[in-house]
């Protein structure tokens, strides 16, 4: 597994996944990687594109093709797409040997895990004395997750780069603030346009 410090540009390749380390371009900065936050497990779906399994994925529920599948479901698409990979790889509809624990999770798999960690990360932050945490994940991802907990949710597409600001507190997580906001991106364009 590689693992590439977007923050200093080093380059981890020695398969040692889901282990601590500090970056060395920016001393005191731990960086823990962890499976739990990764993308949606698409199973034998899995490197495909949404647009090459379109049409397939907007039958499972009906729908005469994606662009409509999405229109229709709004802030449940990015469930309900999840789901349909699940629905379809629980079937074999891509006829592949994948054993059955390979295959595409559902939506409450992916929330859970995500929930999972989160929770997680927050405990053991506030043991440690509190204090911020930056977490990046996959945006179908953080879709499933958020769309369970806040009724700011409206299921839009997360940009790269995109910030949804969380707080711990009182034992449970919550979102404050904006949904997807590209204020730190925005904010360093102005800086990186000023020198």
């Amino acid at each position: 597994m590689k693992v590439n410090c977007r923050l200093c540009g080093i380059v981890r390749s020695d398969g040692r996944w889901g282990n601590d380390f500090t970056c060395p371009g920016n001393k005191g900065t731990k960086i823990t990687t962890t499976p739990k936050l990764r993308e949606g497990g698409y199973g034998s779906f899995e490197g495909d594109s949404i647009e090459a399994d379109n049409q397939k994925i907007a039958n499972v529920y009906g729908y005469a093709d994606g662009q409509q599948f999405q229109q229709q479901t709004g802030k449940d698409y990015w469930n309900k797409l999840q789901d349909a990979y699940h629905k379809l790889d629980a079937e074999n509809s891509q006829n592949t040997k994948l054993a059955k624990n390979d295959r595409a999770e559902s939506s409450k798999q992916v929330q859970q895990r995500m929930t999972t960690e989160l929770n997680h990360i927050a405990k053991t932050t506030q043991k440690q004395g509190g204090g911020n945490v930056l977490v990046v994940s996959s945006g179908m991802s953080i879709n499933e997750y958020l769309s369970t907990m806040s009724n700011k949710y409206q299921g839009k597409p997360m940009q790269n780069a995109a910030v949804t600001k969380l707080v711990y507190k009182n034992g449970k997580l919550h979102v404050d603030g904006l949904i997807g906001t590209l204020h730190y991106v925005n904010k360093g364009q102005k800086i990186a346009d000023n020198k």
